[in-house]
């Protein structure tokens, strides 16, 4: 009759093996059937040797690839503070916690047992813990063109979240409230994964009313108590050109030394990046005076500019431009002429010049008849 052999821990029997007939194998023991947590959780995978087997110790695995790091090992430190004994010290007991549980620990776990040599050896494994985590979408962000377009542009928008499971999920856009169609939506990995990510893009055409416009993507998901939304204001994607004028439009009249005064306006831009600059006959006068700019119902902006002027003869037919500038460049421009009179009731001094100057030839032309007609005189 053998002696019973004993495992390298006491109290935990191995290959006893009784008078006449043979003790009961061993079995690894675990949870069946799959495991369902939410993400900041801790799980539990148990793990229960019952019967007899060789001394060895006991290893956690995820997945069935035994050539990876252990998640647990008995014969060493845990790899990670995150995972702990549920029984420390039993010799029968090899459950587990992982805290804080997170998408990416989910899978099939097994808990395995090994035969002592030089180089332990796998004796048998439990049949797995499938362990899935259920995971909330991150709150959604919307991307749009990288730098302002111009009104009547058709702009891609992208609304995207990640790190959720089960992969089902809904998007939705609005823009102003009203439910608008999206041209794409993909959720990927197409395969099975233990997170996924999804993309939705919309194409929206921008006009100058849509400088207070909203556009809202909505996230749907088993896991939320309520929908998830982002909003993008359209107007932080959008310039509107601006519209200008001037005060007279094209000609200004004025009595000689007196003063004139031109405004040039320009109306419904933005953002609020425009302003105004007067030439006089293609100099940049240091003259105008600008307004506060005046921000619209709708959005736009507005600004005014005014420029007094002595009319003096010298500026007869000056030519006053003021310019609407972004960014030192010239966005538009409008043209006022200066055209002066001598006096009330007169002409302006370009049209009474011929005049005068006809009175000058004939008044020329009368002496010189008159001087012509007395030589004759004195011949006879």
């Amino acid at each position: 009759m053998s002696v019973p052999h004993f495992g390298e821990q006491t109290g935990n029997p191995f290959s006893i093996l009784s008078a006449g007939a043979r003790a009961q194998e061993l079995e690894v023991l675990q949870t069946q059937g799959a495991l369902n947590l939410a993400a900041g959780d801790t799980l539990r995978l148990n793990c229960t040797l019952k019967g007899f087997g060789p001394p060895g110790g006991v290893r956690w695995y995820k997945g069935s690839d035994r050539g990876q790091p252990p998640v647990y090992n008995d014969k060493a430190t845990a790899p990670s503070v995150r995972v702990t004994r549920a029984v420390p010290g039993s010799n029968t007991d090899y459950s587990i916690l992982i805290s804080s549980i997170q998408p990416e620990d989910a899978g099939t776990y097994y808990c395995v047992k090994y035969k002592a040599g030089i180089q332990e050896t796998e004796y048998k494994s439990g049949k797995g813990t499938e362990v899935s985590v259920i995971a909330t979408p991150s709150q959604p962000s919307i991307t749009g063109p990288p730098s302002r377009v111009d009104s009547g542009a058709s702009v891609t928008f992208t609304c995207i979240s990640d790190g959720f499971f089960p992969r089902d999920i809904t998007v939705t856009w609005f823009k102003d409230g009203r439910t608008i169609p999206a041209s794409q939506t993909s959720t990927v990995p197409p395969r099975e994964s233990t997170s996924y990510r999804v993309a939705s893009t919309v194409e929206v055409s921008l006009t100058e009313k849509d400088v207070k416009s909203e556009l809202v993507c909505q996230i749907q998901h088993s896991t939320l108590a309520g929908p998830l939304r982002q909003s993008f204001r359209l107007g932080d994607a959008l310039r509107v050109s601006p519209k200008m004028s001037t005060e007279p439009s094209h000609l200004a009249d004025a009595i000689v030394n007196q003063l004139v005064m031109i405004t040039c306006s320009v109306r419904g831009f933005y953002p609020n990046d425009t302003s105004l600059v007067w030439r006089e006959n293609g100099s940049e006068a240091d003259l105008g005076t600008p307004e506060p700019v005046t921000q619209e119902t709708d959005g736009t902006f507005s600004v005014k500019s005014s420029l007094e002027v002595n009319a003096t003869e010298q500026r007869n037919h000056s030519v006053f431009t003021c310019y609407a500038l972004r960014n030192s460049q010239t966005l538009d421009h409008a043209n006022v002429t200066l055209k002066i009179y001598r006096g009330k009731g007169d002409g302006y001094l370009a049209n009474t010049e011929p005049c005068f100057q006809a009175m000058e030839v004939a008044k020329d032309f009368r002496k010189q008849t008159g001087d012509l007609m007395q030589t004759k005189i004195q011949r006879r």
